[in-house]
């Protein structure tokens, strides 16, 4: 009689445990570094004009200081995530702002299938809503251990051409992670993006009950669009303002 209570009071702690657990990843905290390395992209978007003279001392500046780093949360359950920036680095010339404009929020209503990004450059605030368009994932079998979380890795090509690699976690069962990426059966807890010298990765995993915003979208100094007249109107910005060809490879991130 005493074996059957011993067991089964191991039986229900273990199911206790496991439903704690359970429970824990169902939502949490991740904290991202954001890393870019501005040198290159910079010598990619300006191409052949990377040779003038009045690039020079930028590109030279920029050789000194390779790497922009930004802080990112990422505040998640099953149905919300919501991806902040923590800090910013000021846009000061026409080519910064061609890098990139810094993403300030995205916000992935899971049941929805929604994605409203919000990207601000100064007083200009620029909200961006569409569908969440399923990236085709290819599984492999690498692993990469990440704040000893155990991650998958797998790769897809995204807006056409653009090559990306990510580590997910199953254990953390949330189709979510940093940016626009997810759609795993995991959370996301590393990105690259080889070819676009980006990379996204976590420092801080938080098993807690986040605070979630009910939106990202600020109304204030603000222009709505979708993602492809976002696009359009950076490339005709662009091409107005000089003779780089701009192209819209992580316009987005």
């Amino acid at each position: 009689m005493k074996n059957i209570v011993v067991v089964c009071l191991l039986l229900f702690s273990t199911f206790s445990l496991k439903a704690q657990f359970n429970h824990i990843i169902d939502a949490g905290t991740v904290t991202y570094e954001y890393k870019i390395n501005q040198y290159e992209r910079s010598k990619k978007l300006l191409g052949q004009e990377s040779l003038a003279d009045k690039y020079r001392d930028y590109l030279y500046s920029l050789e000194q200081n390779r790497f922009v780093l930004r802080e990112y949360k990422l505040s998640f359950d099953h149905n919300i995530s919501f991806f902040q920036l923590m800090n910013n680095k000021e846009i000061t010339n026409y080519l910064d702002f061609l890098l990139g404009i810094p993403t300030t929020s995205v916000y992935r209503d899971l049941n929805a299938d929604s994605l409203r990004i919000t990207k601000e450059s100064g007083e200009d605030i620029y909200n961006l809503k569409d569908v969440i368009v399923p990236i085709k994932w290819k599984f492999t079998t690498e692993r990469m251990n990440i704040l000893g979380y155990e991650c998958r890795r797998a790769n897809a090509i995204i807006l056409d051409s653009i090559y990306v690699v990510a580590f997910y976690c199953p254990d953390i069962n949330v189709p979510s992670g940093p940016s626009i990426f997810g759609g795993l059966p995991g959370l996301i807890l590393g990105v690259s993006l080889p070819y676009d010298n980006i990379n996204i990765f976590a420092t801080e995993v938080r098993l807690d009950n986040p605070e979630i915003p009910k939106t990202s979208l600020k109304k204030e100094n603000n222009k709505t669009m979708t993602f492809n007249e976002y696009g359009d109107f950076i490339k005709n910005l662009s091409s107005s303002k000089s003779r780089i060809d701009y192209n819209q490879r992580s316009l987005y991130f």
